[in-house]
């Protein structure tokens, strides 16, 4: 395979820690967060290959068969350590060079910086740490928003699946797109700035948050 200029080869996402997040490998202690996620009925769940509910054993029993078949690793705050979603690499074709990805994230970090550096590490590390050749991913319109602007120069539309979904009353559109690691080195180097301008203007806020709260607090009365 040729060689092309871009990121040097990831850290294996299983010991990744980053600015804002840590990829770990999935443990059987963390199947019971799974199912929770799985059986949240607010959730689109486009990662279920069917949308009724499983039982206990239903859902270990899938969920073991993924981890074998596919890249799956934990996605936690590296702020507190909490879980916040996973990212997933499957239908891994290694002789065409593509796979599948999907995100799942909880609603209060989807466009948070953590969320982001997810993303932009696991498909930093499936094209050039594995050396694939370009990842698919489908995502509604609320789905790509949530991203924000990191991945959009990297997003090509490949197709579009219209009312395909039936989510929250209504059928939603779906569209596939693909990233070339052709074109990811370019990507990479502004997701860097953007991740680290994201985390700065949010430790602002956190700060500014405390310095609020604090003055609250020296304004009512002893």
């Amino acid at each position: 395979m040729s060689s092309i200029p871009g990121p040097e080869p990831s850290t294996p996402p299983g010991a990744y820690t980053g600015r804002a997040v840590t990829l770990r490998a999935v443990s059987r202690a963390d199947y019971p967060l799974f199912l929770h996620w799985r059986t949240d009925l607010g959730e689109m769940h486009l990662s279920a290959s069917s949308r009724y509910i499983p039982t206990v054993e239903e859902y270990y029993a899938e969920l073991e068969h993924r981890l074998k078949q596919s890249i799956v690793l934990l996605a936690l705050s590296a702020v507190d350590h909490r879980p916040i979603g996973f990212v997933e690499a499957f239908n891994i074709n290694t002789v065409d060079s593509w796979c599948f990805i999907l995100f799942y994230f909880v609603p209060e970090y989807r466009s948070d910086v953590a969320a982001r550096e997810a993303a932009v590490v696991f498909i930093n590390h499936l094209l050039f740490s594995m050396g694939l050749r370009k990842v698919y991913l489908e995502l509604s319109e609320d789905g790509r928003q949530s991203l924000g602007s990191i991945l959009d120069s990297a997003l090509v539309e490949e197709a579009i699946f219209r009312e395909h979904v039936w989510y929250d009353g209504r059928y939603v559109d779906i569209s596939r797109f693909a990233i070339y690691r052709e074109t990811w080195p370019e990507t990479w180097s502004k997701a860097q700035l953007l991740l680290q301008v994201a985390q700065e203007s949010q430790r602002m806020a956190d700060g500014q948050s405390a310095a609020d709260g604090q003055a609250e607090l020296q304004q009512q009365p002893g």
